[in-house]
């Protein structure tokens, strides 16, 4: 890693980290989303487009990792026994972060029904933290490049 620089959001529920490397620019950001909206991720992607991140997505050398709780449920990564989470609401939150996925092309690296949270009442077993990075991210941490 040669130099980094903390990125501010203004948000308490956003920490973020900027990096350049030999292998080119890293943004790692880590947040949180609570029930009722999905700010932290609009943050995101009003800084991404502000930073013009947008707009290089298709640089070979530019890399990104989300990671956080995104307090939402979906077939995509939660097991079938939760299906009772698949509401309307959860679904919709879902697809907004399965939306945000696609278009900076980004891959969900815990595998499907990798478990995240134990509710404390019911102690069922759910996925609330996901964890997304670029593809070619993954493609360079897969292949040790």
């Amino acid at each position: 890693m040669d130099t980094w620089s903390q990125v501010n959001f203004s948000s308490l529920d956003i920490t973020a980290i900027q990096m350049q490397t030999a292998r080119g620019r890293l943004l790692i950001v880590n947040m949180y989303n609570d029930n009722k909206n999905s700010d932290s991720i609009h943050k995101v992607i009003q800084f991404m487009k502000r930073k013009e991140w947008e707009r290089n997505a298709n640089e070979s050398c530019l890399h990104f990792l989300w990671l956080g709780d995104f307090n939402s449920h979906h077939p995509l990564w939660d097991k079938h026994w939760n299906s009772h989470l698949f509401t309307r609401t959860n679904l919709d939150r879902a697809q907004e972060v399965n939306e945000i996925v696609a278009k900076y092309d980004l891959q969900m690296v815990l595998h499907k029904g990798m478990l995240t949270l134990q509710a404390m009442s019911t102690g069922n077993l759910t996925r609330t933290n996901n964890v997304f990075m670029s593809c070619k991210l993954a493609n360079r941490v897969q292949g040790h490049t």
